[in-house]
C-alpha cells in the first residue's frame, strides 16, 4: 500500500508540472548538461555498432560470393580439360576453384572472430553503460518526484498556517504536527536525491569523458583484423 501511495504521488506530481507548466526547481542543471552529452555518446554508439554489422555481414556475404562462384566455375569446367586447373575442389594447390574454397573457409572464420572480438564486444560495452545510467537516472528522478512532492506537502502546510496566524487564530496541534512531519520528511528527501544525483552526474562524466577508454582496446582489435 505504501508503494501504491507513493507511485500515486509520483504521477500526481508529474500531472501537476505538465498542466500548471511549472517546471521542479530541483531539476540539477549540471545532471541535464551531462545527460544531453550521454545521449550524443549514444547515438555515436549506436551507429558504430550499426557499421559493424554491416562490415561483418559484408565480410559474411564476400564468403559466400567466393563460394558461389568457385561452385559454378567447377560446373562449367566438369568433364572438361579445364577442370584439373579450374573447378577440381580436391586440387588444392592448383585448382582455382578449391582455392577459393579454401579462402572462403578461412574468410568465415576470419568473419567469426571479427563477429567475436569486435562486435560483440562493442554491443556488450553498450549494454553494460546503458543499463548502469538508465538504472541511475530512474532512481534519481524517482527522488526528485519525491523531493517535489514533499516540497508541495510543505508549501501548502505553510500556507494553512500562514493564513490561520493571518487571521489571528493558532493551527492546531495536529496540523502543526503533520507540518513537522513533512519537513522531516522534506529535509530527508533532500538529502537522498543530492546524494544520488551528484552520484550520477559523476557516472555520466566518467562515461562521456573516459569512454574512449573502453574504446582503445576495440580499436586494437580492429587493427589487428586490418593486419
Amino acid at each position: 500500500m505504501v508503494k501504491s501511495r507513493m507511485v500515486k504521488t509520483r504521477v500526481g506530481t508529474r500531472i501537476k508540472e505538465v498542466v500548471n507548466g511549472k517546471k521542479s526547481m530541483n531539476i540539477s542543471a549540471d545532471l541535464t548538461a551531462l545527460k544531453q552529452r550521454y545521449g550524443s555518446l549514444k547515438k555515436k554508439l549506436t551507429r558504430l555498432i550499426n557499421v559493424l554489422e554491416k562490415h561483418h555481414a559484408i565480410m559474411k556475404e564476400i564468403s559466400k560470393s567466393r563460394i558461389d562462384v568457385a561452385s559454378q566455375i567447377t560446373s562449367l569446367t566438369q568433364g572438361t580439360p579445364m577442370f584439373s586447373c579450374g573447378g577440381d575442389m580436391e586440387n588444392h594447390s592448383q585448382s582455382y576453384a578449391a582455392i577459393h574454397s579454401d579462402i572462403c573457409s578461412k574468410g568465415e572464420d576470419f568473419a567469426d572472430k571479427y563477429n567475436q572480438f569486435v562486435v560483440l564486444y562493442v554491443l556488450e560495452w553498450e549494454n553494460v553503460v546503458t543499463k548502469r545510467v538508465n538504472a541511475g537516472l530512474k532512481t534519481t528522478e524517482s527522488l526528485r518526484l519525491d523531493l517535489d512532492h514533499y516540497q508541495r506537502k510543505v508549501e501548502e502546510l505553510k500556507l494553512q498556517v500562514n493564513k490561520l496566524l493571518s487571521k489571528g487564530k493558532m493551527p492546531d496541534e495536529k496540523t502543526k504536527d503533520k507540518l513537522k512531519r513533512n519537513e522531516e520528511k522534506l529535509s530527508n528527501a533532500k538529502q537522498i536525491h543530492d546524494k544520488a544525483s551528484q552520484d550520477m552526474c559523476m557516472l555520466l562524466e566518467e562515461t562521456v569523458d573516459h569512454g574512449w577508454k573502453d574504446l582503445h582496446p576495440i580499436l586494437i582489435k580492429m587493427a589487428q583484423f586490418d593486419m
